[in-house]
């Protein structure tokens, strides 16, 4: 029986010397962090497997990021104008146009999804990874609104 390894895609990152990475992955066990002797120089490992699938979500995500990116742009200012009293307001603004956007890229790019398939990922996966980061990208914005205003 031979022995198969697994490929390995190796990242080089920088971070600032206060900047714990050991927390951030230590639920994770697909991902290594190798500290090098410099203190604010940290190696990150992740699986070819796993960096294929990042790439490809990220992918499928760009073809309606403009979108997604412009109305979260459009209330963090108005979260910015009016204040947290208008979050309930602009967390329905987005998640129907993140429904609109589903609606319109599950219609017009159906055969797309083949591609994304053919490579191992379901919509499913897709589907959910993009709106978790999409909504994270949302909330990150109007918390930094919130924090300079």
């Amino acid at each position: 029986m031979r022995n198969q390894f697994r490929k390995i895609t190796a990242y080089l990152a920088v971070f600032p010397e206060d900047f714990d990475l050991g927390r951030l992955v230590m639920g994770a066990p697909f991902w290594f962090v190798l500290y090098l002797p410099e203190p604010h120089v940290k190696l990150m490992v992740l699986p070819g497997r796993m960096y294929k699938n990042l790439r490809l979500i990220l992918t499928f995500y760009k073809s309606f990021a403009f979108a997604t990116s412009l109305i979260t742009l459009i209330s963090a200012g108005i979260f910015y104008e009016y204040g947290l009293g208008i979050f309930h307001i602009l967390f329905w603004l987005k998640v129907i146009t993140s429904a609109l956007v589903f609606y319109f890229i599950k219609s017009f790019k159906a055969r797309e999804f083949y591609y994304y398939q053919n490579l191992g990922l379901s919509k499913r996966i897709l589907w959910s990874t993009s709106m978790a980061l999409d909504f994270f990208l949302f909330l990150f914005a109007l918390i930094l609104t919130y924090k300079i205003r």
